[in-house]
């Protein structure tokens, strides 16, 4: 990869970063409602049987509403776990049986086998995002790799300042279908 682009990323992760550890936790907590409303009116969300989620850390949106929306609609959910340079999806019933995972991330136990179900929407976190469903995420490359081959519509979850024009990205960076902002929704594929 070029180091010009890498350069960029690192420093656009760490304004983004910044300014989500600059919002007050309260104003991130009523931000992150409005864009879960916003998910869970998606028709993909109504019609998915199952969706994979994230545990929020480090200022994310809280995606935690909609873990509970989903369970009461029947709706079975996994969160990722690390295992070497991948993330697989495990199924959670509760957030009492998270653990402490990678980068110390809650994360479904380790002995856990991987859900075999195909889900029907993906909520992927992000540094920044694009209007056009350009995702610059943590410099990992973990959502990369399990989103290239999916099947189902990914919506990146997003506070409004995350979202700017002329992100940089290279050919193994995967694109969103749609990106969620507490503003709007930015439609960018199949997730409507």
């Amino acid at each position: 990869m070029d180091t010009g682009i890498t350069g960029r990323k690192r420093g656009i992760r760490l304004q983004m970063l910044g300014r989500r550890a600059e919002s007050s936790g309260f104003i991130r907590a009523a931000r992150s409602r409005l864009i879960c409303a916003r998910i869970s009116r998606l028709s993909a969300f109504r019609r998915a049987r199952a969706i994979l989620l994230y545990y929020p850390v480090r200022g994310e949106v809280d995606v935690l509403p909609l873990f509970r929306a989903a369970l009461r609609a029947g709706k079975r959910v996994a969160f990722p776990r690390v295992q070497g340079a991948r993330i697989v999806f495990h199924e959670v019933k509760s957030l009492f049986g998270l653990v402490p995972g990678a980068f110390g991330i809650p994360a479904p136990a380790p002995q856990r086998t991987r859900s075999a179900f195909d889900p029907g929407l993906i909520v992927v976190p992000g540094t920044a995002f694009s209007p056009l469903g350009d995702r610059l995420g943590y410099g990992g490359g973990y959502y990369d790799r399990a989103l290239r081959r999916r099947t189902a519509p990914a919506v990146g979850a997003a506070f409004g300042f995350q979202v700017m024009g002329g992100l940089p990205g290279g050919k193994l960076d995967v694109r969103m279908d749609a990106v969620a902002t507490e503003a709007r929704m930015y439609f960018c594929g199949s997730a409507g």
